[in-house]
């Protein structure tokens, strides 16, 4: 599996599946705009076993590489649940990045 594809997988694993939500809660426990590495997110090795799955070559790349913050939301009030999760990724020759809402009521 290419790297940019593990990433994507990832990415949509975190804000879409109810498993990895603790990654999310302790994301948003930080404070806005500040970068966090995905392994120092992952206190159950969830996503690390996920990511071993995938692909046991390019799965520890992405733990040690995919940076992760979030923003509110600039269109919304700043009471809204909705929030931008960012994610980075920008070792190995790649620059890959991508962008999510996420409603925080969901958690």
């Amino acid at each position: 599996m290419s790297l940019d594809v593990l990433l994507e997988l990832v990415s949509g694993d975190i804000v879409g599946m109810k498993r990895h939500q603790e990654v999310l809660r302790t994301l948003l426990s930080s404070p806005a705009g500040e970068w966090r590495d995905l392994r120092r997110l992952d206190p159950t090795d969830a996503l690390a076993a996920e990511c071993q799955n995938y692909s046991p070559d390019v799965g520890p790349r992405v733990l040690d590489g995919l940076r992760l913050t979030w923003t509110p939301h600039p269109d919304e009030p700043s009471d809204s649940p909705y929030c931008l999760i960012l994610f980075f990724y920008g070792r190995d020759g790649l620059i890959w990045h991508s962008l999510a809402i996420f409603n925080r009521d969901t958690l």
